[in-house]
């Protein structure tokens, strides 16, 4: 074990005992009848919401992110020290409260990024049907605005599929222990597509299955809420350049397409804590493309391999409890001054092939992939303003395993500095 995961594994696993140490029980709070509505009304608590009696819910949502990005060594990158992230607006509701709906617009890039609609008149078994996200990978997942760091872990980044058209099954049964998610996608993924961002039109099927089996067992309370989960994805990618690559956190190429044909099969398990104002986090994926006819000799090669993992854990020391939306106890301009959190996550992702036979080469038709590999440490501070602002400061220290494919060549470790201010309404 390197001496960086060895710092890595010892930091999160002192933060998880401290955490255990201090974390103290959390009274229920009492559950207040949802009123009845009627009429036409505009209501205002976190963002504008129109009502029309109980037949139509709108919410109005605003996301704004920038960036301000140092590096070292310095890096020419497309979006230079300033980096105006993400400029999103969104509208999500329900009608009948049984239909519900959600589009999500990228104003910055001009496109739709989810546009579906969701039927849940039976709780346990609902339809959503649209554009979204393949339920593949915890990070991946989690929305950009409820992330615990500027960047997604490595993994979440380039390994899970993202968005797609298609239709999912999902629930949570067995008094929401158990949640399942089962879908169909027209085609692979934003990851899946070739330079040119064309869509591969190959068909994707996805599973998902999460729960919290220690609530079953005579464990301390505050291991009750592990969540455990287990997902999977099976396509094909069509003949040509169609695989995902090893990017850094500059977005730089650290692998290049390999040319691909057949099945496109991902594995992944994940864990997910919140006890407190703490947080534990950790996923594993693993992806296996295969490469029919792609020698140059038009035989078959070995199935190109990428996978990777992380762990992350977070500490909220102002004393709130972590949960999916931070409310902080004393806002800032409130007599407070918000919440502050800590945060650390070792992540790495690398790329090979199904052998070690012959000669490991870069060239994308090698039939043994020369081995690259991507290992990212993060410390960061979030300060949560009020309910609406957050300032993120990370400090990333990545080291890239072939320093002829790095960014600098011949260079292999790099390190990032970036700070990230955050609206949400």
């Amino acid at each position: 074990m390197t001496r960086t995961r060895q710092s890595a594994l010892t930091f999160l696993l002192g933060l998880l005992t401290v955490g255990t140490a201090a974390a103290q029980a959390q009274a229920a709070k009492p559950k207040k009848p949802k009123p009845r509505h009627e009429g036409v009304s505009v209501e205002f608590d976190r963002y504008p919401t129109l009502r029309a009696g109980e037949w139509l819910r709108m919410d109005f949502k605003v996301r704004l992110q920038s960036d301000l990005r140092a590096f070292y060594p310095d890096i020419a990158t497309d979006e230079g020290t300033f980096d105006f992230r993400r400029a999103r607006m969104s509208v999500e509701g329900w009608l009948f409260r049984e239909l519900e709906y959600e589009l999500d617009a990228a104003v910055d890039e001009l496109r739709i990024r989810d546009a579906y609609i969701n039927y849940r008149g039976l709780r346990d078994l609902q339809l959503r049907v649209g554009q979204f996200k393949i339920p593949f990978g915890l990070d991946q997942l989690m929305p950009p605005q409820r992330l615990d760091f500027v960047f997604r872990s490595r993994i979440g980044d380039e390994l899970a599929p993202q968005r797609d058209i298609g239709a999912m099954l999902h629930g949570r049964v067995f008094e929401r222990g158990l949640g399942y998610e089962f879908g169909w996608f027209y085609g692979s993924g934003e990851n899946a597509r070739d330079s040119d961002g064309n869509n591969t039109r190959e068909h994707t099927w996805a599973a998902r299955i999460t729960g919290t089996p220690l609530r079953l067992l005579r464990v301390p309370k505050w291991m009750k809420t592990m969540e455990l989960g287990a997902a999977s994805t099976l396509g094909k990618a069509p003949s040509g350049l169609y695989s995902s690559r090893l990017r850094t956190v500059a977005n730089y190429n650290a692998t290049e397409r390999y040319w691909v044909q057949g099945y496109r099969h991902r594995l992944g398990g994940e864990m997910n804590w919140l006890t407190g104002p703490f947080s534990l986090r950790a996923e594993v994926m693993h992806m296996r493309v295969a490469r029919r006819n792609q020698s140059l000799f038009a035989t078959d090669l070995p199935g190109l391999i990428m996978r990777g993992w992380y762990l992350s854990g977070t500490w909220l020391v102002t004393g709130e409890t972590k949960e999916d939306r931070i409310d902080p106890a004393r806002p800032l301009f409130q007599g407070g001054f918000g919440a502050i959190e800590l945060a650390g996550r070792y992540d790495q992702m690398r790329v090979g092939s199904a052998t070690d036979a012959g000669q490991p080469l870069r060239n994308p038709r090698a039939a043994n992939v020369l081995r690259n590999s991507d290992r990212v440490w993060t410390l960061g501070v979030n300060w949560f303003l009020n309910v609406w602002g957050r300032i993120q400061l990370n400090y990333i220290h990545e080291t890239i395993e072939d320093p002829l494919r790095a960014p600098i060549e011949g260079r292999t470790a790099f390190r990032t500095f970036v700070t990230r201010f955050q609206f949400v309404m």
